[in-house]
């Protein structure tokens, strides 16, 4: 999710530093033949920022390096920055322009569904900058910011005019709507040129591939040992689950699945697991696999059975004597 990423680092300098002093601008744009872009544009008010920085300690004399700093740190991830003015105001401007080969990587999150004729994709800005990674939870700051006061429009234009959406279609371009995202909240962008295409029936298809059944354990078995195996073997078996690509098949000797685990991946429903303990019980869970509309890995709940695995057994030969006492 290339937005998600790039969103997510600019909204975080934004929230942190320069609350109320900002705007930031993406622009989403899907071609014909399946491709498509994005153009994020970030507009920080220098004037309102100065203020605000002069009021965490920045003194005119740093004023400019800091600047420059800032400048370059942007330049360095691929922006282009410079100075425009606005309505009588100097803005810092940065802008980086993507294009990607698929447009379905033009989504804010798992939930989405994008084609050449519908836009629909759930965003929580929030939650974004709330899962920062390595740039460190920025949760505390986010939730000290009145963040109505940074701007955050989202506009996307497809191959041909927009009939149906919940944002504001251009007058001067009906292929074009724009959305106005408030900030710290959980928003829907939707728009179709489809006039058959409704958003409860996107949002349904969307929950569909965002979820795969559970599969049923058919049969777990212990193999039995040749004499001198120096090691078991299990086989897993399970029912075909409808959409899955794939099935991640996990045995461990710890129910929590953290000591001695083995991971094995297949396409098929049942696999042979090799080279276990003798006389072990394992714990063995078996998860579907299965791709969602905008390419992502979407995972089924577990089936979880146990298992002990067989030891080596040899069958003592009993030695019958005949005692002549018996013999007639």
């Amino acid at each position: 999710m290339k937005i998600k990423t790039k969103l997510m680092a600019l909204l975080i300098v934004v929230v942190m530093v320069f609350s109320g002093c900002a705007s930031v601008k993406m622009d989403v744009v899907i071609n014909p033949n399946g491709s498509g872009m994005i153009y994020m544009t970030m507009r920080l008010d220098k004037a309102a920022m100065n203020t605000e920085l002069k009021k965490q300690g920045i003194t005119d004399a740093m004023m400019l390096t800091y600047w420059q700093t800032l400048e370059q740190s942007f330049k360095e991830d691929g922006f282009t920055v410079r100075t425009v003015t606005v309505d009588g105001k100097e803005y810092m401007q940065i802008q980086q322009l993507e294009k990607v080969n698929m447009a379905t990587e033009l989504n804010f999150s798992d939930n989405s569904y994008i084609t050449t004729d519908t836009y629909y994709t759930e965003i929580d800005t929030k939650d974004m900058m709330g899962d920062a990674g390595d740039m460190g939870d920025v949760s505390a700051v986010v939730n000290s910011v009145d963040m109505s006061k940074i701007a955050f429009e989202v506009s996307v234009t497809l191959p041909n005019n927009i009939v149906k959406t919940n944002g504001t279609i251009s007058e001067t371009d009906k292929k074009v709507v724009k959305f106005n995202v408030p900030l710290g909240k959980k928003s829907v962008l939707f728009a179709t040129t489809k006039g058959n295409v409704t958003l409860g029936d996107v949002q349904k298809k969307v929950k569909a591939a965002n979820t795969i059944a559970k599969p049923k354990l058919k049969k777990i078995k212990a193999n039995k040992l040749k004499k001198k195996a120096k090691s078991a073997s299990v086989t897993v078996k399970w029912n075909k689950v409808k959409g899955a690509k794939k099935y991640e098949v996990t045995l461990s000797t710890d129910k929590k699945f953290i000591k001695n685990v083995k991971f094995k991946t297949t396409k098929k429903n049942t696999i042979t697991i090799k080279k276990l303990k003798k006389n072990k019980k394992y714990f063995v869970q078996v998860v579907a696999v299965k791709k969602n509309l905008v390419g992502v890995d979407v995972y089924s709940k577990p089936a979880k059975k146990s298992v002990k695995t067989k030891n080596n057994y040899f069958i003592r030969r009993m030695h019958f004597e005949v005692h002549p006492f018996f013999i007639i």
